[in-house]
Formats: C-alpha cells, sequence, structure tokens
C-alpha cells in the first residue's frame, strides 16, 4: 500500500528522483464509484494489512532502501518500530476472544 513512498525515497536517496508533478493520472478507487472492488483493494484497505505495510515500509526506510549497512543502531531501531506493530496485533487479536458485549464497549471507547 506504500510502494509509491518506498519508490520515492529509494529514488531521493540515491539521486535519481525526477520531478515530474505535471504529469496528471486519474486516480479511479473503488471507494467513490470509478472502479470495482477487487482483491487487492480488499486486502490492502484491511486494518491489519495496513498496520503491516507501515511497518514494512518504515523498517526499508530505517535500513535507507538497503543502502544503509546492517548494525547494532539499524536492529535497535527495527525492534522500535515492530513493538507497536505486534503490541496493535496482539491487542485486535484478544478482542477477538473477548464476548462482543465487552468488544462493542471497546469500540466506542
Amino acid at each position: 500500500m506504500v510502494c509509491d513512498d518506498d519508490l520515492t525515497h529509494l529514488a531521493r536517496a540515491t539521486g535519481r528522483l525526477v520531478d515530474a508533478r505535471y504529469l496528471v493520472f486519474p486516480h479511479r478507487h473503488h471507494a467513490i464509484g470509478l472502479s470495482p472492488e477487487d482483491d487487492t483493494y480488499r486486502r490492502g484497505g484491511r486494518s491489519l494489512g495496513w498496520w503491516r505495510d507501515q511497518r514494512v515500509h518504515a523498517k526499508t526506510a530505517a535500513a535507507r532502501f538497503g543502502l544503509q549497512p546492517r548494525s547494532m543502531r539499524l536492529f535497535v531501531a527495527e525492534r522500535r518500530i515492530d513493538a507497536p506493530y505486534f503490541v496493535h496485533i496482539a491487542g485486535s487479536t484478544a478482542k477477538g476472544w473477548l464476548p462482543a458485549s465487552v468488544a462493542a464497549r471497546l469500540r466506542r471507547w
């Protein structure tokens, strides 16, 4: 879901970013009826999919898109990125085990 951001940051980091803002492409998103919803939209639109994609992008950016050598500093940075992701996933999973009345109260919270 964040492949555009990944490619833009990689191009900028390697000095290959081309300013082509004059190019305009229509965005035919299914949410406004310009295209049918397909499996790709369904996978990317789920909350867990969004969190996973953000985590991958953050870790890739921390490593400067493969341009930075592995180091202890990078290892620590990746763990800091992983922690909130896994807490969120664990919380979402735990909510699935709760009785419906409790889960409904949490949603309003």
